[in-house]
């Protein structure tokens, strides 16, 4: 019994210093409209915009970013990788939009599929967080879903 507790206290312990988590996004059906926004080159353009506003293509996205695992990281090594890489930022709200407001949930994708979110929950700033691993296939496929071609 001794050594039950000892191990069910020693893997509590661990699990709380660990730095993964998995991503969780609350109210996803709140949201009426998706912007998809390519950054080439740390410039970008409306050309390099699309608006998706079915309610099922984006649920369906944010269904598949739900769960990857991610890890903390610190806002200059985030925005240094934004900045070196082409990337797309995939901003979700509920009421109009305009090219220069900022979004109530967003979060990057590099072109290799690295993951980075910046907000926990609506409208709510967290310390960033970034995949464990790439996932080049996740993003295509989101890409795909939400009918982007660039």
């Amino acid at each position: 019994m001794k050594k039950t507790l000892i191990l069910v206290i020693s893997l509590l312990i661990l699990t709380a210093c660990s730095s993964e988590e998995d991503i969780v996004i609350d109210n996803k059906t709140s949201f009426k409209r998706l912007v998809v926004q390519k950054v080439i080159n740390n410039s970008s353009s409306t050309d390099l915009s699309k608006t998706v506003e079915d309610t099922e293509t984006i649920q369906e996205i944010l269904n598949l970013v739900e769960e990857l695992e991610v890890e903390r990281s610190n806002n200059d090594d985030i925005f240094k990788l934004i900045k070196s890489k082409d990337t797309y930022i995939l901003g979700f709200y509920n009421e109009q939009y305009h090219f220069t407001d900022h979004f109530p949930y967003s979060f990057y994708v590099t072109e290799n599929g690295t993951f980075i979110f910046l907000q926990r929950r609506v409208d709510e700033s967290w310390t960033p967080r970034i995949s464990l691993k790439q996932h080049k296939d996740l993003l295509d496929e989101m890409l795909e879903i939400a009918e982007v071609d660039f």
